[in-house]
């Protein structure tokens, strides 16, 4: 099976923590790859590109999981703890947030560590090209721009894609940050996207400005 086909299976919960190991392989093989075989960067960068903004099955999966399970933890109220001081009669209050036993990180994690391994890779592929296409990086605005358009137009995944994308600009901008015009293009698209968003989004392009 190629990479990119193993990136797009769809699989079930257990099996896919079960091959993190090799989705992250995956990743990483693709983004050696381009820095190994320039002439073919552009092949990598479209995979990784599009395992973050189509997105990968695995990667909705996780995404919904955590974003579940973040739900969760966010209805579980906190009960307070009331010491009264026999000296000075005042109360010494403590939030203790209620967990449940069960309650886990890992697809939280998990969805992060495949986000960031993806992104990694996809700097490196962008790298590889840059001296041979020196439009890669505008050519990956463009095209996330219109992947925009399209997932705005669908309530169920814009959420998901959009936050892709601004973590992943923002990561783009930092790591080619010694390559022409790079800052300035994703900074533009920043720019133009930050009164269009949600808070949260917008709190996460503040976020990326600040790390550019």
């Amino acid at each position: 099976m190629r990479l990119h086909q193993k990136l797009d299976t769809n699989i079930g919960h257990k099996i896919m923590l079960d091959h993190m190991p090799l989705l992250m392989v995956c990743l990483e093989g693709l983004g050696k790859l381009a820095k190994k075989f320039p002439g073919i960067a552009g092949t990598s960068i479209s995979y990784l590109r599009d395992f973050l903004v189509d997105p990968s099955p695995i990667l909705a999966k996780l995404y919904s999981q955590a974003t579940m399970q973040k739900k969760k933890e966010k209805e579980i109220a906190p009960y307070r703890i009331v010491v009264q001081t026999p000296e000075h009669q005042q109360a010494a209050i403590t939030d203790v947030p209620l967990k449940s036993p069960g309650m886990t990180k890992s697809p939280i994690s998990a969805f992060e560590a495949l986000r960031e391994a993806a992104i990694e890779n996809l700097s490196i592929a962008l790298r590889a090209a840059h001296p041979t296409d020196q439009y890669c990086v505008p050519a990956l605005i463009a095209n996330v721009s219109n992947r925009l358009f399209i997932a705005e137009k669908n309530e169920n995944e814009s959420n998901l894609v959009s936050l892709n994308i601004i973590v992943m600009l923002g990561h783009v901008a930092v790591a080619l940050k010694d390559t022409p015009k790079t800052t300035q293009n994703i900074l533009q698209f920043f720019i133009q996207r930050f009164y269009k968003v949600a808070n949260e989004q917008n709190a996460l392009i503040v976020d990326q400005l600040g790390c550019m």
